[in-house]
């Protein structure tokens, strides 16, 4: 199982489950003779933007005033307290990604962006609206 390197030696690269240099080289790419990590440009950009859009969020949550409200189940600020849970969770999931990067923790990734891209715009909708429909009232 073992193949031959650049200098003439036979080489087994064991991280790779027994697979010969000259197999994971012609796997990734690499004509080193050694594996080498790409990183992937998605998982980047899910984890910025998720990451701006929930520190966005949760300093609209903090600045607002809603993370000191005392909620009740039949309050309309609810959605603040599920955002105010949500947020952090969002930001572990991002972190667990890059620790452990597995199948499992790539999909939370990509869910919790689409989720961020929704709540996201739902925020600059709600705030677009008001700003186009505020009449200041004059006493």
């Amino acid at each position: 199982m073992g193949g031959m390197r650049a200098d003439g030696h036979r080489h087994l690269y064991a991280g790779y489950g027994g697979l010969s240099c000259e197999a994971v080289d012609n796997e990734i790419g690499n004509r080193s003779g050694w594996p080498t990590i790409t990183l992937k440009i998605k998982p980047i950009i899910y984890s910025v933007v998720t990451l701006i859009g929930a520190v966005w969020v949760y300093r609209l949550l903090m600045s607002g005033g809603w993370l000191t409200h005392h909620y009740d189940l039949r309050d309309p600020d609810s959605i603040n307290l599920l955002l105010a849970i949500l947020e952090p969770l969002v930001v572990l999931c991002i972190i667990g990604y890059w620790i452990w990067r597995t199948r499992l923790l790539y999909r939370l990734l990509f869910i919790s962006f689409i989720v961020q891209l929704l709540i996201d715009v739902g925020f600059i909708v709600f705030i677009g609206l008001f700003v186009l429909t505020y009449k200041p009232r004059m006493m």
